[in-house]
């Protein structure tokens, strides 16, 4: 009886655990993403990207930063089951006419939760903002 409580309890606990959400699959161009514009002589891509870096660390924990290509990828947690967000920069030049930021996240499932149908943080772009706004 002992082994079948254990079982049973064992398979429970399983079916309650987090998937873990590798960062790679967290990527520019995703449906869910949301998309936004920077237009004006005032931004250069070192501002945007010095604000994006600002916003993607408040509060998360960078995994994956690469300035050349825009991609920029935080945790919420240190460990490998939080949300995993993405923020992408394009064009990467020093100085364009407009930038195009595209924020995304997605976040763990487990049986009882299912995953957002539209998934980006309302926070980091307010972060973002304010990061921009600094001089």
């Amino acid at each position: 009886m002992k082994r079948i409580s254990l079982l049973l309890a064992v398979g429970f606990l399983s079916g309650c655990a987090l998937t873990t959400v590798n960062e790679e699959s967290v990527k520019q161009g995703m449906s869910e993403a949301k998309v936004f514009e920077l237009r004006g002589s005032g931004y250069t891509y070192d501002r945007v990207w010095k604000a994006a870096m600002s916003a993607m660390g408040n509060g998360m924990v960078i995994i994956d930063s690469h300035k050349p290509s825009g991609a920029i990828r935080s945790r919420m947690t240190k460990l490998p089951t939080g949300k995993v967000v993405g923020f992408f920069i394009r064009p990467t030049t020093p100085t364009a006419s407009a930038y195009q930021i595209e924020i995304v996240s997605r976040e763990p499932v487990s049986v009882f939760k299912l995953p957002e149908p539209t998934s980006w943080e309302p926070s980091v772009l307010a972060d973002f903002k304010a990061a921009l706004s600094q001089k």
